[in-house]
């Protein structure tokens, strides 16, 4: 990248893997923004409230922010195949820096294709970086840092005065359209062929034509001619920047690597307020790069993506209501249309309290696995997501998790990623979701619009 920005982040990321491990670095991005338009209609059955300050922080309507975690020297990781093991290990993690990832599995298995991790670390990183007024960068540190990495964050805070007053700072990083379409054209279908996901989708039609299910998430896999190699830290921060998303995560271990671009988060837990955020209903932009009221109009009168939303945040909230107080649980902002890149996409906030003794790994276990990847009824769709899709999910729709430094918890639905497992074979998958109302070849295009957006740039 010729922005000077991203030069002075890499320098300083580049420091920090020189000066500790380059096997032992990890990093979390999260874009802290309410950029989007607000729905104003109301859905009699969705209750609508507001959201108190420190929730309002939570899903970014403060103001905007760019925070990277960077997680060094791992101290210990575990790796399982049963969900059962990993709650109880991420139970009993003490209070270090900690990363999770948990594969897809469905929610009457035990077992799981790919490894769980958990991993804890000796020390955190965090860079933030904040408009409010003049630009403010802050720099926290569980270790002392070298001089040159000092350096680096100096020169970081002077090339972000130079800056004027755009927000977010990666979003100035955009592609032309023609090479969005020329990455589109690179994509192929792997081992779900377009054919076999045009019979899926019908298929499920059919099912839920019979009244076995109202919602469907399908997916399928393709190539897109990654290496092991291309699993690394500066390739993955030079990709969130040409297309930032919500959400980044970059994770390397001896079982597992992963580079996540999520728009999507799971579950947060911040002292006793549970709160989750699908996603469903998406719409690309018409003209130019970034969606506009006009495309978020269009979202909204499509019948079909406000169901699709609809039934899926029913369905967050009798899931947030097996582990809330009852009557705690509330939905927020329904049909928010968030900007995620040149897609357009709607999603709920729901959030409820959750007694004092109830832990994190209880919230995932009556939460998991995601409803927006799945559908509902949740235990149904799972079934006949392994009937009819022609792959095994492994990472692709699991969780990936981190906690802050104030004990607090954090997690992302792993789409819009590339991953990496024992077999050290990369691969990569999107879906959609599919309703009575769907059209296979408006469906499998917008699946493939997805693939275009987290591309490496490489």
């Amino acid at each position: 990248m010729s922005d000077n920005l991203i030069r002075s982040l890499k320098t300083f990321v580049l420091g920090l893997r020189n000066s500790f491990s380059a096997n032992d670095l990890a990093c979390q991005v999260h874009l802290r923004t309410s950029e989007g338009f607000e729905h104003v209609e109301t859905i009699d059955f969705l209750t609508t409230t507001h959201l108190s300050d420190p929730l309002n922080l939570v899903v970014g309507k403060m103001n905007p922010r760019l925070e990277f975690r960077f997680f060094l020297l791992c101290e210990n990781v575990k790796f399982t195949r049963s969900k059962r093991i990993f709650l109880q290990q991420l139970a009993e993690c003490g209070e270090a820096p900690l990363l999770f990832v948990h594969p897809y599995v469905p929610a009457s298995e035990d077992l799981a294709s790919e490894d769980f991790c958990v991993s804890q670390w000796s020390h955190l990183v965090e860079l933030t970086v904040e408009k409010e007024g003049d630009w403010q960068l802050q720099l926290h540190s569980t270790i002392p840092l070298p001089e040159h990495i000092q350096s680096a964050v100096e020169n970081l805070r002077m090339d972000l005065q130079s800056r004027g007053v755009g927000w977010p700072p990666a979003l100035c990083a955009q592609k032309e359209v023609k090479t969005l379409l020329a990455h589109r054209n690179k994509i192929n279908p792997q081992s779900g062929s377009i054919e076999h996901l045009s019979s899926a989708i019908e298929q499920a039609q059919k099912k839920m034509q019979n009244g076995d299910c109202y919602v469907m998430n399908l997916s399928t896999r393709v190539s897109q001619h990654i290496l092991p190699q291309d699993f690394d830290l500066i390739i993955f921060l030079d990709t969130w920047w040409n297309n930032p998303s919500r959400f980044g995560l970059f994770l390397k271990t001896s079982a597992l690597a992963l580079m996540s671009f999520s728009p999507e988060r799971f579950a947060a837990l911040t002292g006793q307020t549970v709160l989750t955020e699908p996603i469903k209903g998406t719409k690309k932009a018409e003209i130019g790069l970034i969606p506009t009221q006009s495309d978020a109009t269009k979202l909204w009168n499509s019948e079909k993506e406000i169901c699709e939303l609809t039934m899926i945040t029913d369905l967050l909230r009798h899931d947030l209501n097996s582990v809330c107080i009852p009557g705690s649980v509330q939905v927020f902002q329904p049909f928010f249309a968030r900007i995620a890149g040149s897609l357009l996409q709607m999603q709920s906030t729901i959030f409820g309290t959750v007694p004092d003794d109830v832990t994190f790994s209880e919230v995932l276990l009556k939460m998991l696995p995601a409803g927006s990847i799945t559908g509902a009824p949740k235990k149904i769709v799972c079934e006949l997501i392994d009937e009819l899709e022609e792959f095994n999910r492994g990472y692709f729709t699991g969780i990936a998790g981190w906690r802050t430094p104030s004990l607090d918890w954090d997690s992302i639905v792993l789409i819009r990623s590339h991953f990496m497992g024992t077999e050290k074979i990369p691969y990569t998958a999107a879906g959609a979701g599919i309703t009575t109302q769907s059209i296979i070849n408006q469906e499998i295009f917008e699946i493939f619009e997805k693939f275009s957006t987290f591309r490496l740039a490489h």
